[in-house]
């Protein structure tokens, strides 16, 4: 490093650190791994990644080559580790890799695209007198969405706005208005997707 101040300058040793990109260490050991190792469109998977460069950004990350990369982007601790989630896009089904590249370094791993698991609900107890409350559980909707409708007969029973996880699962409480004995159709809808099942309704006057 230079200074000139007027006719005068000056030279200097100046050393960065914290930075390893131009240091010229090897990253060879650098690798991924997700989690679940087998998913469907739609799904969320978590990366990890260790043995990058620290402090980095993660400039590439592909996915059957298709560009996955959140925003924010994700970047490495002071061990040149990371962890990120992406959600699946839609891809074809069949194995297929997940590509990452951190300052010069990459590394990749192998995942399964698979079929989409059916939504459905279930209904505990599975009939029970108006008053009561039961418990609704449900799977194999949008992950992180909003059920945006649940009803009985026609009848929306949904107590207050409540989201699917990571897994597309949810489960929530629901009191029993006051209905005729008998079954009805208990309709959860989440995102666009619908899914029915049947309660009983007991005990009513």
């Amino acid at each position: 490093m230079v200074a000139t101040v007027g006719g005068t300058s000056i030279a200097a040793t100046f050393t960065v650190t914290g930075s390893t990109y131009l240091s010229g260490i090897d990253y060879s050991a650098a690798s991924i791994h997700v989690e679940p190792v087998s998913a469907a469109p739609g799904a969320v998977v978590t990366i990890n990644g260790s043995g990058f460069p620290p402090f980095g950004l993660v400039q590439q990350l592909v996915l059957g080559g298709t560009d996955v990369l959140p925003v924010p982007q994700p970047h490495t601790d002071s061990a040149g580790n990371f962890i990120t989630q992406i959600l699946i896009p839609q891809l074809g089904l069949g194995n297929t890799q997940v590509d990452v590249a951190i300052g010069g370094t990459s590394a990749s791993t192998p995942i399964t695209i698979g079929s989409a698991i059916p939504a459905s609900i279930t209904v505990e107890p599975q009939s029970a007198e108006p008053g009561q409350v039961v418990t609704i559980t449900g799977s194999g909707f949008p992950p992180f969405t909003s059920i945006e409708s649940l009803t009985l007969g026609t009848v929306f029973v949904l107590p207050y706005p409540w989201p699917t996880n990571a897994s597309g699962d949810f489960t929530i409480d629901v009191l029993i208005p006051l209905f005729p004995n008998g079954d009805h159709e208990l309709v959860a809808t989440v995102g666009v997707t619908s899914t029915t099942t049947t309660f009983t309704v007991t005990g009513s006057p």
